[in-house]
């Protein structure tokens, strides 16, 4: 597959040879870190990235939430490995790593079911437009997604689910505890599945905010024909619950939700919950993972540290704030102070922020 661009209608970010350019980036990166097209400056003022032409591509801009949320995890995974390989250049690297736009990018599947990343258009900008680097290419609004299965109010181990694709079926497994783990997806994707060994369907989508969801897979009881029949308590259908969570908010002293960042709750000196932050800096746990009292939490970032802080547990409340304050790094951490109001509890904590 080649795509062509108008050499007017780029900027380059790089001002020496990109042909000597892509034959450093083979020589340098595994097969599964190269994932910059073939550049050839072609005829006419048409600059052309070649794909490889053993799969069938598609642009990332158009694909669906599962599609895309499996894209963007290898795309960091991938980039992150090479800039350990590539060196210390980072305005360099930063560089061709940027594309025009979010639909220079392309990806495609393997018969076996792996996906590939192409970048065409790398080290290229549009020029009246800044370049779209690394960390602007998640443009869709994505949050951890959890299924929860259960059969008479225990959990399913380990139960084979189907996804159901537009031409096919991808095979998925819940874990020991019954839970399926979607990676993060885009708020408002429905998802159908189909689990074979109870011959069901049923679909979700995805809410904002909300991490967990229950599938009740309770069979209702009947009785065999020929047995005298004897009164049986009705039950339930199955219906879809929510697992109620604990809604925990960091922000800054800007009013700005922190991002980029893991909270770990503790108690007793045991690690009860870990999350990654959603989008507006919230972190979601289940309400059964915290008995009530005091808990010490310890959020964590690749670009900035934070002090341990304790917050307390009330049973009766679900909603939290918690506010940092940038302080010096020689002045002393201020006295945290938790203060829960009505349904919505604000705590409040100090932190240093730096960067690396």
């Amino acid at each position: 597959m080649q795509i062509q661009t108008p050499q007017s209608q780029l900027t380059p970010l790089l001002h020496v040879n990109y042909d000597q350019i892509y034959n450093q980036l083979v020589a340098r990166l595994t097969p599964r870190e190269m994932i910059f097209a073939k550049w050839r400056a072609g005829f006419g003022g048409i600059i052309q990235w070649d794909l490889p032409q053993d799969l069938t591509w598609q642009q990332l801009s158009k694909a669906d939430s599962y599609d895309y949320q499996a894209c963007m995890a290898l795309l960091e995974n991938v980039s992150s490995e090479a800039k350990r390989t590539l060196g210390s250049n980072k305005a360099m690297i930063d560089a061709v790593y940027s594309v025009p736009s979010l639909d220079y990018v392309y990806y495609s599947r393997t018969p076996q079911g792996e996906y590939r990343i192409m970048l065409a258009g790398w080290g290229y900008r549009f020029p009246t437009s800044p370049a779209l680097n690394p960390l602007s290419y998640s443009t869709r609004k994505l949050q951890p997604v959890d299924i929860y299965f259960r059969a008479d109010g225990e959990p399913v181990a380990s139960l084979p689910v189907e996804l159901v694709r537009n031409t096919s079926h991808v095979g998925l497994s819940a874990d020991a505890s019954g839970k399926l783990n979607l990676g993060s997806q885009e708020v408002g994707a429905t998802f159908e599945f189909f689990i074979p060994s109870y011959g069901r369907n049923f679909s979700i989508t995805i809410e904002q905010g909300r991490q967990q969801y229950l599938v009740d897979l309770t069979v209702e009881k009947t009785i065999p024909e020929g047995i005298p029949a004897v009164d049986i308590p009705a039950e339930p259908e199955p219906i879809n619950l929510t697992i109620d969570n604990i809604r925990v908010k960091f922000v800054n002293q800007y009013g700005t939700p922190v991002e980029n960042a893991t909270a770990r709750f503790i108690q007793n000196g045991t690690e009860v919950a870990s999350t990654g932050l959603l989008n507006d800096g919230v972190a979601m746990i289940e309400s059964t993972s915290l008995q009530p009292g005091t808990v010490e939490v310890r959020l964590s970032s690749p670009t900035a540290q934070y002090p341990v802080f304790n917050m307390v547990n009330d049973p009766s409340e679900l909603d939290y704030e918690v506010y940092f304050h940038e302080v010096e790094k020689s002045r002393k951490w201020p006295i945290f102070v938790a203060i829960a109001i009505a349904a919505v509890a604000t705590i409040a904590a100090a932190a240093i922020i730096y960067n690396f």
